[in-house]
Formats: C-alpha cells, sequence, structure tokens
C-alpha cells in the first residue's frame, strides 16, 4: 500500500485538470437530437414490427369474432334442426296412433291419442314409429269401452245415393303415410274410418 501513495515533492506542481467546457442550451438541444435520431435508427425496424404486430393482433381478433359468430349460428341452426325433428316426430307419433287406433276398431282415435301411454312409442327417422300397436293394445285393456262394436252394414246405401268421391291424399298426408311406413291405401283407411 505504502507504494501506492504518490508523494509530491515540495517543488513540484500540482497536475492540471482540464477547463470544464460550458455549454449552450442549443448546444446541448443538437447533441441530444444527434443522440435520440442515433437510436431512433438503431431501433427504427422496431416501431415497423410493432405496427406490424398490432395489425396482425387486430386481423386475429376479427376472425376470432367471425368463428364465435359462425358458432352461435350454428348452435342456433342446432336447436331449430332439433325442434323441427321434435315437431315432425310428434306429429308421425299422432298420426300413426289416429290410423292404428281406427284400423283396430277403436271408436275415437283422438281420445286414443289423448289417453295412450307414450312411453313405450318411438320416431326414428330410420324405423319410424314404433310401439303404438303395443301401446293400442293396452289401451284398450284398460279401457275397453274405447273399441266399438262393428257397425252393422247400411242396406240402403244403394238407393238414390251419390256415390262419395274417391279421396285424394293431400301431399302432407301422402308425407305422413311415408314416414309411418304405411301405404297410402292404409293411411287412408284409417283416415276414413278416423273421420266417420
Amino acid at each position: 500500500m505504502a507504494d501506492d501513495i504518490i508523494e509530491q515533492s515540495p517543488g513540484e506542481e500540482a497536475p492540471q485538470t482540464a477547463p470544464i467546457r460550458t455549454f449552450t442550451q442549443e448546444e446541448l438541444n443538437r447533441i441530444t437530437g444527434q443522440r435520440v435520431a442515433e437510436e431512433r435508427a438503431k431501433y427504427g425496424d422496431v416501431e415497423a414490427l410493432r405496427l406490424r404486430a398490432a395489425k396482425a393482433d387486430e386481423l386475429e381478433q376479427a376472425q376470432l369474432t367471425e368463428k364465435e359468430r359462425l358458432e352461435v349460428r350454428l348452435a342456433e341452426q342446432q336447436k331449430t334442426n332439433l325442434d323441427a325433428l321434435g315437431r315432425i316426430s310428434s306429429m308421425a307419433i299422432q298420426s300413426d296412433i289416429k290410423v292404428r287406433a281406427s284400423q283396430m276398431g277403436i271408436i275415437d282415435p283422438d281420445a286414443a291419442v289423448a289417453l295412450i301411454d307414450r312411453g313405450s312409442v318411438a320416431y326414428s327417422e330410420e324405423s319410424g314409429v314404433t310401439g303404438v300397436e303395443m301401446a293400442l293394445e293396452a289401451l284398450i285393456v284398460s279401457k275397453p269401452y274405447l273399441k266399438g262394436v262393428a257397425a252393422a252394414p247400411n242396406l240402403n246405401a244403394g238407393n238414390r245415393q251419390a256415390a262419395a268421391p274417391p279421396i285424394a291424399l293431400t301431399a302432407e298426408q301422402r308425407e305422413a303415410a311415408k314416414l309411418l311406413n304405411l301405404p297410402e291405401d292404409d293411411y287412408m283407411k284409417g283416415l276414413i274410418q278416423a273421420s266417420s
């Protein structure tokens, strides 16, 4: 440590320091401006990259929003389809109950529709309506008054009565017969029996 200490001899002068330079405000502004320009030149591409990243984020957000809109629309369409399938199923089951009730001799097919236990009745696009006959048979056992007696034939039907015009099925009725996997003639017979 003694080596580190520099002793000044009495005849030597103290080392001179450079005079302190002062700057004017204009010089400071110029120097600062140069430094800022140099730094911006170094990182000029960073700002362009930030702008590109922001634009990419906006596009991604727009696409996400479009995706969400499509998902909502898909969910609404699926709900609409399920509702329509439920209505078709209900109408097919009701129609099949009426037709089969008429074929089985039930005097009031509408009452059969209201009173039948639908627990075993089902509808699917592949097999149509199933379980109606068993449910109607159980209904007849529990409510035998629904089963009518065979009506006596009208022996005077030929006297001065015009023949009834043939009944044509509507497009909706033909579609219902098709859904029920019934020939159109059987469906028509059921309708005739239900209306009489």
